[in-house]
């Protein structure tokens, strides 16, 4: 998945409530939806985005100093989990 994300601030959307279980975020909508963000990296980069305004870079950086991961790897992964993100209405960009 191919999205164009720009180096503006990212934020979750108000009226989000999570709970992390092991390695996975369960995020609750006040809609009712549930969404599952699987695995270590995507809890690493929820907790960044949740923990106050991110960037595009700055998430990057985190993932690069937080994991073994390639570059081009890293971006990749990071552009997809952020596309899934913004398609389900969770973040603010």
């Amino acid at each position: 998945m191919s999205v164009e994300i720009s180096d503006n601030a990212l934020r979750c959307v108000d009226g989000l409530a999570w709970r992390r279980v092991d390695d996975d975020v369960y995020v609750f909508r006040m809609d009712g939806s549930l969404h599952v963000l699987e695995g270590g990296v995507s809890q690493f980069l929820w907790e960044t985005l949740d923990s106050g305004e991110a960037t595009h870079e700055s998430l990057l950086k985190g993932m690069l100093s937080a994991f073994n991961v390639e570059t081009e790897v890293a971006k990749n992964d990071l552009d997809e989990f952020l596309a899934g993100l913004l398609t389900a209405g969770l973040l603010v960009g």
